[in-house]
């Protein structure tokens, strides 16, 4: 399967003598890391793809297993990637020069690496982790602050005109972006106020109307 980690037996050397620095396994074998690389490719190489079709697992294989890595699968992609690589290496240096080489043949648009951990590695970081001890940041007195509401009323321009007209404050937000935009609104419906058809300000006490009636 994709996600998997091979096992390799303890003492594998590498061509030019030297012992590979790879996990210990628990049966005396080794665990080496497993990577799995995205990829995206230029414009250029899918050109000469279409142009030339060829399988690119028969150009990586022997690069891989030149430093004693294995090459598990070349797969292309529909997504944000064109595809994915997944192979192993027996440390992350080893990686660093393969990924790093072919980033630097320029065919390529994207190469972005994830080093990948085994469900027993990951079940031992839980293991260490559960020893350790760490606390948060604690919170402020009297528990977290409480977030700033909101609160959106609908009124119409007669409604508002009445409310700023008749000193009314509503408090939106501590703001002055906010402050100065309730100004500009309180000055545009002053300029504008009894312009709608149908609707004008109430009256308030002594403005009364001189032929008696009311509003």
């Amino acid at each position: 399967m994709i996600l998997r980690a091979a096992r390799r037996q303890a003492g594998r050397e590498s061509a030019g003598g030297h012992a590979w620095d790879t996990m210990k396994g628990k049966q005396g074998g080794t665990i080496m890391a497993t990577y799995l690389t995205g990829f995206s490719q230029t414009s250029e190489t899918w050109a000469r793809l279409l142009a030339s079709p060829e399988d690119r697992r028969a150009a990586l294989a022997p690069v891989v297993e030149a430093f004693g890595g294995k090459l598990h699968g070349y797969w292309y992609a529909f997504g944000d990637v064109d595809g994915y690589v997944l192979f192993e290496a027996p440390d992350d240096a080893a990686a660093a020069g393969l990924l790093a080489r072919v980033a630097s043949t320029g065919a390529f648009t994207s190469v972005s690496t994830t080093k990948l951990l085994t469900v027993e590695e990951a079940v031992d970081a839980f293991s260490r982790g559960a020893a350790l001890q760490y606390a948060a940041v604690s919170p402020p007195p009297g528990g977290p602050a409480a977030a700033p509401s909101l609160e959106v009323i609908r009124l119409s321009g007669s409604q508002v005109a009445r409310a700023l007209g008749a000193h009314t404050v509503v408090a939106v937000a501590e703001s002055r972006s906010v402050l100065n935009l309730v100004g500009k609104v309180r000055q545009l419906v002053k300029d504008n106020v009894g312009t709608e058809p149908g609707h004008r300000p109430r009256e308030g006490p002594g403005d009364e109307d001189p032929h008696g009636a009311s509003a």
